[in-house]
């Protein structure tokens, strides 16, 4: 039986070696999560607005998220496919912990809120100042940084 030698095996080992160092630096690159605050809290919105339960999840700290039951799991999910409401050109206020560099809240100053009026079954529009004047704020989120990456703390 004739053996290959080693230039022709790592010959074809070179594009596999070369398809596993790209998916490394994809990984690294796409895979460290938001750098911010802000960041973090925008793929919150988002993923509400797009229904992405998944998505959704992955903007909790882990900690909260595993602490989920199935039964909570399961009607958040709902909640989040049912997409009850949309967010519009939200502008985004962070304000840093004095005490805890790791830890953040993320105020939405500015943008519109679409929702089904239960009364009505119309769906309306409502600006985020307009809900600031009626109930004194809109959202403010609580973040924290974990493991080097931004996450929602709620």
């Amino acid at each position: 039986m004739k053996r290959k030698s080693g230039r022709a095996r790592r010959g074809k080992l070179a594009p596999a070696g070369l398809v596993f160092s790209m998916v490394l630096i994809v990984a690294a690159l796409c895979g460290c999560g938001p750098q911010t605050p802000e960041e973090v809290v925008k793929n919150f919105y988002k993923a509400m607005n797009d229904g992405d339960y998944n998505a959704y999840v992955n903007c909790l700290l882990p900690d909260e998220a595993r602490r989920m039951s199935v039964e909570e799991s399961r009607e958040l999910k709902n909640l989040v496919e049912q997409k009850p409401v949309e967010f519009e050109n939200l502008k985004l206020k962070v304000t840093y912990d004095k005490k805890n560099k790791n830890k953040a809240t993320v105020e939405v100053v500015q943008g519109a809120v679409k929702y089904k009026n239960p009364q009505t079954g119309k769906s309306e529009k409502m600006s985020v100042a307009d809900i600031i004047k009626r109930e004194g704020s809109f959202a403010e989120i609580p973040t924290r940084k974990y493991k080097g990456r931004w996450y929602v703390d709620i």
